[in-house]
């Protein structure tokens, strides 16, 4: 779980992890809530291995579904969290290919049309499928719309957690990054590490190693 105020780059760094999974030849299924499939692939390029499960354009979805290529699934609905995993099982269905690295960026929209309770179940159900069938998943979650509860509870369910903040000096606003925690992973440094954004890439500034 990647958690940081909007702006920051939690977008930006899963663009650069799934442009890494689809260089190595990993399939990868990026789950969009805040942004069309055009801008996804307007980023990674078009790949037979990169498939978006668009849950964004669904208020024109009858409208926008004869523009998308095979490679993008659409939801119906941010309400219909169940199709969201219906549209992952289809991809594993047509690629036959397993394990998948799946990209969900980002959460926090769902929250505004379901209940959270019912947000968190699915959550606990599609991490748990990952950890069983599916390999990996990154999620995105925006801070400062969330009670802290909340995000203590979701952070029990994931194996990582990594923060994002905006650091601001006499001369600059920096972009931070550091690891709290990864499951099973040794050897990494709690400290914040800087960040740098642009267009052609996000670089982080020192290692992350110990």
């Amino acid at each position: 779980m990647i958690i940081g105020p909007p702006g920051v780059g939690k977008h930006d760094v899963c663009i650069k992890l799934a442009r890494e999974f689809l260089d190595d030849g990993k399939l990868v299924v990026f789950v969009t809530t805040e942004r069309s499939p055009d801008d996804i692939f307007d980023r990674l390029g078009e790949s037979d291995n990169l498939y978006i499960i668009d849950v964004y354009s669904w208020s024109i979805w009858d409208k926008y579904t004869w523009l998308a290529g095979e490679n993008v699934l659409f939801v119906r609905s941010p309400e219909n969290l169940e199709e969201i995993l219906t549209k992952i099982e289809e991809v594993i269905f047509k690629t036959r290919r397993k394990p998948i690295k799946i990209i969900f960026d980002s959460l926090s929209p769902l929250f505004l049309y379901n209940d959270k309770q019912r947000v968190v179940k699915f959550f606990q159900i599609l991490t748990a499928k990952v950890k069983n069938e599916y390999g990996f998943i990154l999620y995105t979650l925006q801070e400062g719309v969330h009670e802290p509860s909340l995000i203590n509870m979701l952070l029990a369910i994931v194996d990582g957690y990594i923060q994002m903040r905006f650091l601001e000096t006499e001369t600059e606003i920096k972009r931070q990054l550091r690891i709290h925690h990864l499951k099973g992973v040794s050897g990494y440094s709690h400290e914040w590490k800087d960040l740098v954004v642009t267009e052609e890439e996000v670089k982080i500034v020192g290692t992350l190693k110990v």
